[in-house]
């Protein structure tokens, strides 16, 4: 799932960055906006949260902030598949041929999602009254379901009820989403195209084949397990002056607690409705 809303945690801590290297799991891709003088970003991943990060960094590069505004669907502008083949020829074989198959998707906007939209209609939201108390439940368990979140039917309803007047909680609905992404000049968000690499690879491939000490900064999502299993290759990785940034559905501070004496971390609260928290994580 799409964490598209976490670039407000990240533009705090990232948009002083000049890192020479920096690793970033794929979510969303408009959090690189924050990376103008890092040297070096190598984009992980699989699957269709890849194929929207190409897009829309690609995107980044080539559109001016209203042309993005209209492939991501956050203005009722028109003209969004002919906006896609402007940049299609600079997408990836496989990243193309997934936007080709699913036209449908550029058509109403790629950050729209129809499925979390019904739901919310369903409910009343954010007015949650008689419709959320009957029916939030059951169809929490369905999302939590097809869209594969760790979190139980009574997290997720905290979440949302809680963060309901938040704006960033439902990214999608926030029209002026761009004023939390830095411009790196007029005509386009992000400069430099060239400097970024999309890797189709999982985390253990991806940490693989990068050189001991090359990573000054790891942006990581979910994937707990995996990122706890591949942990010693973080490590071999990092530099000594390190930041490892987790945003995950799940709390993670027992297994934080038992690499204390070897990391320094803390807890930032999020907004978003589908996580709960980020945790910035630096060697002693």
């Amino acid at each position: 799932m799409l964490r598209i809303s976490a670039i407000e945690l990240l533009n705090k801590h990232l948009s002083e960055s000049s890192d020479e290297h920096v690793l970033v799991a794929a979510r969303g891709g408009l959090e690189l906006s924050f990376l103008s003088s890092v040297q070096k970003i190598t984009v992980y991943g699989q699957g269709r949260e890849m194929f929207f990060t190409e897009l829309v960094v690609v995107a980044m590069s080539q559109l001016n902030p209203i042309g993005l505004e209209t492939i991501l669907g956050l203005n009722k502008a028109g003209r969004r598949v002919f906006i896609y083949h402007q940049i299609r020829s600079l997408l990836s074989e496989r990243c193309r041929d997934f936007w080709d198959s699913n036209e449908g998707c550029i058509r109403k906007g790629v950050l729209i999602d129809e499925e979390w939209e019904a739901f919310l209609r369903l409910v009343g939201y954010p007015d949650l009254r008689y419709r959320w108390k009957f029916l939030a439940s059951s169809l929490l368990k369905k999302m939590i379901k097809k869209n594969e979140m760790s979190c139980s039917v009574e997290e997720l309803k905290r979440r949302i009820e809680e963060r309901k007047d938040h704006k960033m909680v439902f990214p999608w609905r926030v029209v002026h989403l761009q004023e939390a992404v830095q411009s790196a000049n007029k005509k386009t968000i992000l400069s430099a195209p060239e400097r970024i690499a999309f890797v189709y690879q999982d985390l253990a491939q991806v940490l693989s084949n990068q050189p001991n000490g090359s990573i000054q900064q790891l942006i990581l999502w979910d994937d707990v397990p995996d990122i706890m299993q591949a942990f010693h290759s973080l490590q071999r990785v990092c530099s000594p002056k390190a930041s490892i940034w987790m945003i995950c559905e799940e709390k993670v501070e027992s297994w934080l607690h038992t690499m204390s004496d070897r990391f320094c971390w803390k807890r930032i609260s999020a907004d978003h409705f589908s996580y709960d928290d980020l945790y910035w994580i630096t060697p002693k």
